[in-house]
């Protein structure tokens, strides 16, 4: 059986971004587990990007060991992708009739003029990505991204929607990588809602 480490305090923190609602309870205990200030959690949250939706999941916690038991139920082996393991799930429509989360990624090419027009530069995390307000599009899939350690399987991040390589830092990726993210973030735009 595929090994996987616990949600650290960190990782948690990390993925907090990707949701808008989570009880008062697990935010103060987030809190103290990762030595932040409660502001700082709640600035977390609002990160503009994906996010998942509330019905589906209430805290980055239950999500990832919901994700875990989704893994290995499926049999799902990781895909090397960038730097990191991809484990890639999809949810049915049946199951998920609105979705799992919004998606909060958009191609350029898939915009309307009156949209571009309206792109806008933002700083996130240290590089410069292009925004645009318009309506976020259901998603019924998740990536998990994972390194592999002697322990097992550390996770790196957790998102909705559509897959995106991280961003161009070059204090973070180098070489094919770093082009890569390139690429992709030269054609994709965060959508705010």
């Amino acid at each position: 059986m595929m090994k996987f480490k616990p949600a650290s305090p960190e990782f948690q923190f990390h993925i907090l971004r990707h949701f808008r609602h989570c009880t008062e309870e697990y935010l103060q205990d987030l809190a103290i587990k990762a030595n932040k200030d409660l502001s700082e959690i709640k600035n977390q949250m609002e990160i503009k990007g994906s996010y998942f939706h509330p019905a589906f999941t209430g805290n980055p916690a239950s999500l990832y060991d919901f994700v875990i038991s989704e893994i290995r139920k499926r049999k799902l082996h990781p895909k090397q992708q960038d730097n990191s393991l991809h484990f890639r799930l999809i949810f049915s429509e049946s199951e998920y009739p609105h979705g799992i989360g919004s998606d909060g990624l958009c191609a350029l090419s898939d915009l309307s003029d009156d949209e571009k027009q309206n792109i806008y530069w933002s700083d996130r995390a240290g590089t410069r990505v292009m925004m645009v307000q318009s309506k976020m599009h259901p998603s019924r899939q998740l990536h998990l991204l994972c390194n592999k350690t002697k322990e097992g399987y550390e996770p790196l991040t957790i998102f909705p929607g559509t897959y995106a390589p991280p961003l161009p830092n070059p204090k973070y990726l180098e070489g094919e990588n770093l082009q890569n993210a390139k690429d992709f973030w030269n054609q994709h735009v965060f959508i705010v809602e």
